[in-house]
């Protein structure tokens, strides 16, 4: 399978330094003949390598404010974290106004979509009568699922099958579109302000669904820059009524998510190294009293992403603050967009499938042999994950011998302990004479 990705490497700015292999969460990357290489079936477009890189060799693919004009009517989905990215001079109301001054027809945030979203994770626990695997996961972080389905599969069940706020919001808004102005769908562009680069791949490539609701992903530190340098521009009138909620608003940080839930045994983590610790536990029986699982792939959640302009830190300080003032939101509009979703559309259409991405064998007796020739590898090797042999662990380096990507003098540690046999060898050699150069009488004359 093709898998697409937003996160992209620069050949000519990166060095080999390994910085990146030590801290991909699922192994993706490697470094081979001085430059890094992204394996495309392991990488969940987390961001983690943009954010560890030094030589910035790392980037994330977005859309221009130019794809704009692909669209007879423009809307703009800002994610719950783009009010954590301005200082109290802009104010909320100004900031959304920004959208429309810089050519978007409408702006509804995301956060709405979250309060929607909120409700209906509430009724389908309420509906499941503790029959869910526990504890259930949050399917609102792209890279979560992503590292689940690659590293975790076993625990793709505890999925929650629901659309993400960003999707209900989408088709919701497209949908409302249509039906007050009387414009076809396909002349209508939304596009999604986001936080982080696994946005922008699970609008490209969904998960559980074969297309979405979303035409673009513009970055949040592109979106805010354009704002700030138009800021003064935009005409005191020009205002937009703010739809979220502080629930809603609060899904852009750290235990948002389960402060909108009403839900008994809740726990949140954020940072993806720590996701995968807690999704290790998971997977061997732990945490069985949790009933509910809110996993973030960025430090302080999605105020902490990437493709953001500020401090996670104050950013999600920030986001306190406004999403503490937004009250209840439009409950209006909530009431009439709860109306106008049926309840199935908050649901997948299809199955969230695991994606592992090592195959030993399709025999099991092949399966098994592989797998003992990858392990008496791995014992044969030093076991300190240097990475100087450009794979991230040793194990990593076992395999990827055994599927015949390495070699086995590619560990520096195993070449030079055959350079020194090789050399004791030599020297033992070297002290010995064949018989015809040997004095038999024990002298040296003639």
């Amino acid at each position: 399978m093709n898998y697409f990705h937003s996160v992209r490497l620069l050949d000519k700015e990166c060095k080999g330094c390994t910085h990146c292999i030590r801290t991909c969460p699922t192994e993706a990357i490697r470094v081979r003949d001085g430059k890094a290489t992204i394996i495309s079936e392991r990488c969940i477009d987390c961001g983690e390598c943009i954010r560890t890189c030094p030589n910035n060799a790392k980037i994330a693919v977005t859309e221009e404010l130019s794809e704009l004009d692909k669209f007879k009517y423009k809307i703009a989905l800002p994610a719950p974290s783009f009010a954590s990215q301005f200082s109290r001079r802009y104010t909320i109301e100004k900031v959304l106004a920004g959208f429309l001054f810089l050519g978007f027809d409408r702006v509804l945030e995301v956060g709405f979509g979250a309060d929607l979203v909120s409700q209906a994770i509430t009724d389908y626990f309420n509906s499941s009568g503790g029959r869910m695997p526990r504890p259930a996961i949050s399917s609102a972080c792209p890279a979560v699922i992503r590292l689940i389905q690659v590293r975790f599969p076993g625990l793709v069940g505890n999925i929650i099958p629901l659309q993400s706020p960003m999707e209900i919001t989408a088709r919701y808004v497209r949908e409302a579109t249509t039906r007050e102005l009387g414009i076809p769908p396909e002349e209508i562009g939304v596009f999604f302000i986001a936080p982080c680069p696994a946005k922008v791949t699970v609008v490209k490539q969904p998960i559980g669904a074969a297309h979405s609701s979303v035409n673009g992903v513009i970055a949040i530190r592109d979106m805010v820059n354009h704002i700030k340098t138009n800021f003064d521009k935009i005409p005191p009138g020009m205002t937009t009524l703010q739809s979220a909620s502080r629930y809603g608003l609060g899904w852009g940080r750290r235990e948002g998510e389960i402060d909108a839930l009403k839900i008994v045994n809740r726990l949140a983590v954020d940072g993806i190294h720590q996701v995968s610790r807690v999704l290790e536990k998971i997977e061997n029986g732990g945490f069985q009293n949790i009933h509910f699982l809110e996993a973030q792939a960025c430090v302080c959640g999605c105020v902490g992403g990437v493709l953001t302009a500020e401090n996670p830190f104050i950013a999600k300080l920030k986001l306190d603050i406004v999403s503490e003032a937004s009250g209840e939101g439009n409950r209006e509009q909530f009431a009439r967009a709860q109306a106008a979703i049926p309840q199935e559309h908050y649901f997948l259409p299809e199955k969230i499938q695991a994606r592992p991405v090592i195959s030993l064998a399709s025999d099991v007796r092949e399966a098994m042999k592989t797998f003992q020739e990858i392990e008496k590898i791995r014992a044969e090797l030093p076991g300190i994950d240097c990475g100087s042999c450009g794979c991230p662990t040793c194990r990593a380096f076992a395999e990827d011998v055994v599927a015949g990507h390495m070699m086995r003098m590619d560990c520096l540690f195993d070449l030079r302990e055959r350079v020194r046999c090789l050399a004791g060898e030599i020297f033992s050699l070297a002290k010995k004479l064949p018989n015809v150069m040997q004095n038999k009488g024990g002298s040296d004359e003639p």
